[in-house]
């Protein structure tokens, strides 16, 4: 008799500790070959444990379903990391109830850090030190979007608000056919690699019309004889934050030394090099962002989404809207929206209500 799989001793170590798993659903396994699909599978016991031990937690919280239409027609600005968010802290501090804003998990530290303080962030990955990315950061205050197989200590480690989502991959059995079992109410949001392009399509979740994208460069600028990864990273001391020479968790440094740079270009034609006599500011793209950027562009092409590639740094080429974000700020967010515009800037007081025993 052949001994059964990781995953198949998962399930049964699942069933026995009463976790829910449906009768009739399969076994979750990739179901074609690759180094996506590799990269898939070995996460997967991660996955399975840690929506486990979330179970009290995430089966009474709120999902991304709840947001559905929530900001119809309203302008929203998604912020990753990227070097060109140090651009624009000044111009994003006047979107306040202009816009949503949505930051990724490692955006919100350098935000708060120049007095912007996200509608809403948002967390994909689901180790244990992405709770180092808002460690000592007053506040805490904004709602959190986990994944709901995000790291139980991470989710403890936010003070704010939570609500819960479903990743979805179509290469693993797990999120397409196990996690809508146990966490039917959530909702779900197609994985595309990185937090930044899922923050994208939670804007369009939320009924957002035109998007602006900052800090989503996909590319390293070029400083002095180097490569910058991503933004400025900060850490509180005595109440206040300080500059740091390299980010906490998402590393300049080793990010750029563990690298394949390839020669600037765009995502159609990733190789084609820069003239010599050109006025485009340097950058260059890994294998590992292009990655993300040809998701990025699948996005905008199948939602029909209209987004505004705020960055000075042009990887998609002509496939996207470039803009300078003063000029979506003109353009989509005249309007001032009262507080209760949005279930969004909302949640607070929702989610602490929900919270409160009856």
């Amino acid at each position: 008799m052949s001994q059964p799989s990781t995953i198949e001793s998962q399930i049964e170590d699942l069933k026995q500790a009463g976790f829910p798993v449906k009768t009739g659903v399969r076994a979750f396994r990739s179901e074609t070959e690759g180094a996506d699909v590799k990269a898939i599978d070995g996460w997967l016991h991660r996955w399975a444990r840690h929506a486990a031990q979330n179970y009290a937690v995430v089966s009474k919280s709120k999902g991304v379903r709840f947001l559905s239409g929530s900001c119809a027609g309203m302008p929203a600005v998604v912020i990753g990391i990227g070097p060109s968010l140090d651009l624009h802290h000044k111009t994003l501090r006047a979107f306040k109830q202009r816009a949503v804003i949505i930051a990724t998990d490692a955006a919100y530290r350098p935000l708060c850090a120049n007095d912007i303080i996200p509608d809403i962030v948002m967390s994909f990955d689901c180790k244990r030190e992405q709770g180092t990315l808002w460690e000592g950061v007053p506040g805490q205050d904004v709602p959190m979007l986990f994944d709901s197989c995000a790291h139980p200590d991470a989710i403890k480690s936010w003070r704010g608000p939570v609500m819960f989502y479903n990743h979805w991959h179509m290469k693993d059995e797990f999120s397409e056919k196990l996690l809508p079992h146990i966490y039917p109410h959530l909702g779900e949001i197609p994985s595309t690699g990185t937090v930044g392009n899922m923050a994208i399509q939670l804007a369009n979740i939320l009924g957002c019309k035109n998007i602006a994208t900052v800090g989503m460069d996909l590319c390293y600028a070029k400083e002095g004889d180097g490569w910058r990864y991503r933004c400025q990273d900060y850490r509180w001391e005595d109440g206040m934050p300080r500059p740091i020479s390299d980010g906490i968790l998402y590393n300049n440094s080793d990010r750029v030394a563990r690298s394949f740079l390839k020669p600037h270009g765009t995502v159609e034609d990733p190789d084609a090099k820069t003239p010599a006599d050109s006025e485009i500011l340097s950058y260059r793209t890994d294998p590992e962002l292009a990655v993300y950027a040809k998701s990025f562009l699948e996005i905008a092409s199948n939602l029909k989404l209209e987004i505004a590639h705020c960055s000075p740094w042009n990887i998609f080429g002509d496939a996207v809207k470039t803009m300078k974000l003063s000029e979506f700020a003109d353009r989509y967010c005249k309007t001032i929206y009262a507080e209760g515009k949005t279930t969004v800037w909302n949640l607070n007081r929702i989610l602490t209500r929900d919270a409160e025993p009856a």
